[in-house]
């Protein structure tokens, strides 16, 4: 029995140190992916300021949009804990009159095939918030008597997303924002 005891441990030590191995061997290749794909997230939002010369200033919880030194936009992190299975962070880009360039979900745990129609690559929902103005648009639901359209079964989710990007727009526009 003993015997049986030691094949396992060290079993379980050989592979707690391949997973080791593999963790220190890919950590950079990971990470430099992970910025090379928000390079690409970021300038897809503020595509629509400028198709070349954009320089992206890190601002606070975000950054500054630039071309020729004059801010024309801004990218803010926003997070909202009122998903359906808890956190959804999302960039939220926005021109210096207060208009939505674009939305984009950076992460979330929504239950796939339901709750996951806010990454792009499942669905363009998100794609309705682009060119929005937080003076002409109530960011509610239309089933509650706002401008956005919801997703069926997936009301939480939608909500969150539509009051999170409603809630971020209304400090930005009275001047609370960190940036």
């Amino acid at each position: 029995m003993s015997r049986v005891i030691i094949k396992a441990g060290l079993l379980t030590l050989f592979c707690a140190a391949l997973l080791s191995g593999t963790y220190a061997t890919t950590k950079s290749r990971i990470a430099d992916n992970r910025s090379a794909w928000e390079e690409r997230v970021l300038r897809d939002l503020v595509k629509t300021v400028s198709e070349s010369g954009v320089q992206l200033e890190k601002s606070g919880n975000g950054y500054r949009v630039e071309v020729d030194g004059q801010q024309l936009a801004r990218i803010d992190q926003v997070t909202t804990n009122q998903g359906y299975n808890g956190n959804i962070s999302m960039w939220v880009a926005s021109d210096t009159g207060g208009s939505i360039l674009g939305v984009r979900v950076t992460s979330h745990k929504e239950t796939p095939g339901i709750g996951d129609f806010i990454d792009t690559t499942v669905s363009p929902w998100i794609y309705q918030f682009d060119a929005s103005h937080i003076a002409e648009n109530t960011y509610e639901l239309k089933k509650d008597g706002g401008d956005f359209d919801g997703m069926t079964g997936a009301t939480i989710t939608s909500r969150a997303v539509t009051h999170a990007i409603g809630d971020h727009l209304q400090l930005y526009n009275d001047g609370e924002s960190t940036q």
